[in-house]
């Protein structure tokens, strides 16, 4: 970016002034306007590291079809959520300067551009056009805004004044009101709602225009804060609010009220002014933005975030805000359903363990090694901070009868915390073991008051001030280390370590051991409120599990969790249970537990929470307890950023439905905004480039597509914003998408877009019927022929009859004996094809190679008795690992010639020297041998953490799944098949992978699979299905793919042979 200092006055004063506009205003409000603190608003930021073309964004704007967009000085940029379009002067011919400066959108939804020093711009339907002194706007200057008046005039403010148009397409642009505005600096134009009025903010004081006349200007001298006017914005009352360069003023019975930083502003340079749907007022300055809930100016309840020069505000349809900065890049502040707790906030750090609710209300946080804090009404009330000797060290809480707490450490024993003064314990004092895991307050039989301490040498009990130790209460599972206490609902104990659970109850222990299969790490034991005796066991890496009945059952994550690790289990007294991992938090419906552990179902989903849903950070730990739900109900989760927190009653649904946009249609090379009606025949590649407008968590957005002639049901896209087809049939198509938000909210409208794909002639009716006429005609003069030929034939055939006759019983005796000869060639035949198959398969890998980090399946299935699909695997000296995948042209035997000389070529010229020359060299020796039509397809991957090398000759796409999208994104990489050429130039693609991203290679007789109307199983199932199994192992994701192909056939021979192969990092 270029220092200020260097720039022209006149960039100066766009670049401040574009901030001027006001943000469209919206129907729905934002969420608990001037309620939640604008800390606890969670804050993106995108910059040039994230594919801003430049990182000062002006004139912030949402569009009618869902679109933001910006002006930059590097030119003007589309945001669908995702992806960054940027629109220069490389791409725009009309564009003449890149340095943009305002956006507005007219009532038609075109949108008007200004450029610093290169007039302004119309955009509709994806074409701009371009307007300069020949239209009547002033050249080399700034503009600063645009306006469509009710009257129907369009206004562009500059640097060099006011201009209007009533049709700027037709008619030129004149100075507004009269010439004596030529040359005023114009910083910003408002029409008022409740008259006519129009106010004109300047560099010399704010001007009322009405009826085309200017009746009124205001200074400092009438009460304004300055004469340099910023911004504009009107409230629902009819006040005037005045942003300039010393203070903000309000205009309200005539008269103006000034505010500054005496008052209570961050900064007096008020740049910008918006107001949302709700009332409340936006302020943005140099020092950062500010919130005024309901349009009032009235610093006891303005709320502020700062760190940050606000150059522009605009709020869009999902009630986020967005704000564009000078230098530091475009930010979003949204609301979002967690509230979090830091170091910010008082915490003496931010890595939180045990969290603890007192009799009180207070919510005690114990950090890592950093002390402890007290909280009470969400904010930090007080805090002990750890010293020398740890001694605010805290694994786990408990409150006594007392009221005091108690803190449970990682090896120091236990402190008592009695009106601010520690009093420590430890095996000293009679404690089994100075490591506390966990604490629970109870009471004795004789009903004094006592507590529980889990620890590793086994359960203790505190009472009358002495501690003792039980007997090793879990004796008959042999081990003395209790990891988890908590109380039944009749008064009981219970307690549990990994090798099983015990019940304490009137001076008894009953204890029942996990069955071997799931011994592991308890982190929460607790019984169903919605059912007494059913208890629920959250482990550290078996998953949730259920004991009713004397039974156990475990659900795992192939089941439908989140995560087979927990940290806490918490019931919200709602229907659900809420856990905590690494990973982040999850919610699981009851109903759907008990339902798959009474096996009623078998697989189940849960609502998945992390930092798109404002978690400072989405990494859980574990501790006792890890979390709590308070008494409002609210839960609290321990995390690696503070304290996360969430009131699961007020979990507001983002009811707004995704617009949906079909960004480009690609026909073979061609790219269309909307395609053309009719389609020539020979088209046989389709691509529709979609996307779903949601910016609260556009990744979570999810896709449905049909092609109307094609497909006969919905194909479930996953969050894949593009779909294929290729050698589509003639005949009438349209393809519809439709999009579901972050909370599955559909845009069932959806787009679409309709064509006609024409036939070749020889495909049409009329050729048709000439063929029909031409049978016909041919028919009828030879049927006269035809009679006396078979006249002729009559007699003929009488003579030979009685030669055959004769003749008859001698051949007879000829193929009895040839009949014989030849059941002994098949059977020697059938013994030769068998023999060839098993050859083929023998030169198959026995095993897939066993990378460390990598998964690999792979499977096979020939159509015929020796197949033409092949697949091989070579690792090098290095570690690389060449995988390969072919499919020759045919089956049977001539196939089979082929996929064994390809085998031996792989295994000959596979090395060190890459894909390319491998591919090269095959094809070159396959074409020498001169085998007649008989051609190889061989796609060849080389991967060497973390880089993949993938290239292809004749063979189908590849799907690569990210697993940081969760999308699956297609790769062609055309080249003829091996054998066909000599020296042709193979294409190939490189990429790295990351953990969980998978790849599938495929031959074409997965696609290629029909059913029985003949329709092909197609490559868009195959990629929606891998997008839904490609987190799964790839054994099993192979197994669903194979699945589905064989439902599509339903019983129909298979035509081609089938090979699928899937890579994955772990």
């Amino acid at each position: 970016m270029p220092k200020l200092i260097s720039i022209p006055l006149c960039a100066v004063l766009a670049s401040l002034f574009s901030a001027a506009s006001v943000a469209t205003l919206f129907a729905q409000p934002l969420a608990s306007p001037g309620g939640k603190p604008l800390s606890q608003y969670v804050r993106d930021l995108w910059t040039t590291d994230n594919g801003l073309p430049q990182n000062s964004p002006v004139g912030l704007m949402q569009t009618r079809d869902g679109y933001l967009w910006f002006g930059t000085q590097e030119g003007l940029v589309r945001f669908d959520g995702l992806k960054f379009t940027v629109y220069d002067g490389t791409t725009v011919d009309a564009m003449r300067s890149r340095n943009v400066s305002y956006l507005y959108e007219d009532a038609d939804s075109s949108l008007w551009i200004g450029a610093n020093g290169g007039g302004a711009l119309r955009l509709k339907s994806g074409v701009f056009t371009g307007f300069h002194n020949k239209q009547g706007l002033p050249g080399g200057t700034a503009f600063t805004g645009f306006r469509r008046l009710r009257s129907g005039v369009f206004l562009a403010a500059t640097y060099y004044g006011l201009f209007a148009s009533r049709n700027p397409l037709t008619e030129k642009f004149q100075p507004y009101p009269d010439t004596s505005f030529q040359r005023l600096p114009t910083a910003a134009i408002l029409e008022s709602q409740g008259n006519d009025t129009l106010w004109i903010g300047s560099l010399g004081g704010l001007i009322a225009v009405l009826g085309g006349k200017r009746v009124a200007t205001y200074t400092v001298k009438d009460g304004l804060a300055d004469n340099n006017i910023n911004a504009l914005c009107e409230d629902r009352r009819g006040r005037l609010i005045v942003g300039t360069a010393h203070g903000v003023s309000v205009r309200e019975g005539g008269r103006f009220k000034t505010y500054t930083v005496k008052d209570g502003l961050q900064n007096e340079g008020v740049a910008v002014l918006t107001l949302d749907a709700a009332g409340t007022l936006w302020l943005g300055s140099p020092s950062g933005l500010m919130r005024f809930p309901g349009g009032v100016i009235d610093f006891a309840r303005a709320d502020a975030v700062s760190g940050f020069d606000v150059r522009s505000v605009c709020r869009d349809r999902e009630g986020s805000i967005w704000i564009g900065t000078s230098a530091t890049g475009l930010i979003r502040l949204r609301d979002s359903k967690f509230t979090n707790i830091t170091a910010e906030d008082g915490l003496p750090g931010d890595v939180v363990f045990p969290m603890f609710e007192s009799r009180d209300g207070s919510v005690w946080i114990g950090t890592d090694r950093r002390g402890i804090s007290q909280v009470r009404g969400g904010k930090v009330v007080k805090t002990f901070y750890n010293r020398a000797n740890n001694e605010f060290d805290s694994q786990s809480f408990a409150e006594d009868s007392d009221g005091n707490l108690w803190l449970g450490s990682r090896g120091l024993g236990v402190k008592v915390l009695r009106q601010g003064n520690l009093t420590s314990y430890t095996v000293k004092d009679g404690l089994a073991n100075d490591a506390i895991a966990v604490m629970q307050a109870g009471t004795d039989t004789d009903g004094k008051p006592l507590m529980w301490l889990g620890t590793q040498g086994g359960l203790c009990k505190f009472k009358d001030g002495r501690f003792s130790t039980l007997d090793r209460p879990l004796r008959s599972i042999d081990n003395p280390i209790v990891q988890v206490l908590g109380q039944s609902r009749d008064g009981g104990l219970l307690l549990a370590n990994f090798f099983g659970y015990s019940r304490f109850k009137n001076g008894k222990f009953t204890t029942v051991g996990y069955p071997d299969s799931i011994y592991t790490g308890i982190a929460v034991i607790c019984e169903d409120i919605d059912a007494p005796g059913t208890l629920w066991i959250a482990t550290t890496g078996a998953g949730l599990i259920r004991f009713k009945d004397g039974h156990f059952t475990r659900i795992r994550a192939k089941h439908g969790l989140f995560d087979d690790v927990m940290w806490t289990l918490i019931d919200d007294r709602l229907g659900y249970f809420w856990t905590s991992s690494n990973k982040g938090v999850s919610r699981l419906s009851k109903k759907d537990l008990n339902a798959f552990a009474d096996s009623t179902i078998t697989s189940f989903t849960c609502n998945v929470f992390g930092t798109a849903d404002g978690m400072k950070n989405r990494e859980c730990n574990s501790s006792a307890p890890a979390g709590l739900r308070d008494r409002d109900g609210k839960l609290w989760f321990s995390t690696v950023k503070g304290a996360a927190i969430i009131d699961p009653k007020n979990l507001l649904p983002n009811k707004i439905p995704p617009p949906v946009i079909i960004e480009a249609v690609r026909i073979d090379s061609a790219t269309f905004l909307q395609p053309p009606a009719a389609i020539e025949a020979g088209a046989s590649r389709f691509e529709f480039h979609y996307a779903g407008l949601s910016f609260i968590a556009p990744e979570k957005v999810t896709y449905k597509y049909q092609l109307t002639g094609f497909d006969k049901t919905w194909i479930e896209a996953g969050a894949n914003r593009a779909a294929y087809y290729t050698n589509l049939p003639s005949g009438d198509y349209t393809f519809k998408v439709i999009a579901a938000n972050n909370d599955g909210v559909w845009n069932d409208a959806g787009a679409s877009v309709s064509f006609t794909l024409r036939p070749y002639f020889y495909q049409t009716p009329w050729f048709y019927g000439l063929c029909a006429i031409g049978f016909v005609a041919l028919g009828a003069g030879g049927y006269g022929l035809r009679v006396r030929q078979l006249q002729r034939e009559q007699s003929r055939l009488s003579r030979l009859v009685d030669e055959r006759t004769e003749a008859l019983s001698a051949e007879k005796e000829k193929l009895a004996a040839a009949y014989s000869t030849i059941e002994i060639d098949n059977d020697r035949k059938t013994k030769e094809l068998e023999d060839a198959r098993q050859l083929q398969f023998s030169m198959l890998p026995k095993d897939v190679p066993q990378m460390p980090g990598l998964d690999i399946a792979v499977y096979m299935k020939t159509a015929t008795e020796v197949g033409g699909d092949y697949y091989d695997f070579k690792i090098l000296s290095d570690g690389t690992l060449i995988a390969a995948i072919g499919d020759a042209t045919g089956h049977g035997m001539k196939a089979g010639i082929m996929v064994a000389t390809a085998k031996s070529y792989f295994q000959t010229f596979a090395s060190e020297q890459g894909n390319l020359p491998t591919l090269s060299q095959i094809s070159d020796g396959i074409k020498r041998m001169n085998l007649r039509g008989l051609y190889m397809g061989l796609t060849l991957l080389r991967y060497k953490q973390p880089r993949l090398d993938v290239a292809a000759a004749g063979m189908p796409p590849l799907f690569f799944y990210r697993s940081k999208s969760a999308a699956v994104e297609r790769v062609v990489l055309k080249g003829m098949p091996l054998g066909s050429f000599t020296n042709f130039p193979y294409q190939e693609f490189s990429t790295t992978l990351e953990p969980g991203d998978a790849v599938l290679l495929v031959s074409d007789g997965l696609e290629e699979m029909f059913n029985g109307q003949r329709e092909m199983l197609g490559l868009g199932a195959v990629e929606a299905e891998f997008t839904r199994v490609a987190t799964s192992a790839p054994a099993t994701a192979i197994e669903r793919l194979v699945s589905i192909a064989e439902t599509w056939a339903a019983g129909t021979p298979q035509a081609d042979d089938m090979t699928l192969m899937i890579l994955k990092l772990k």
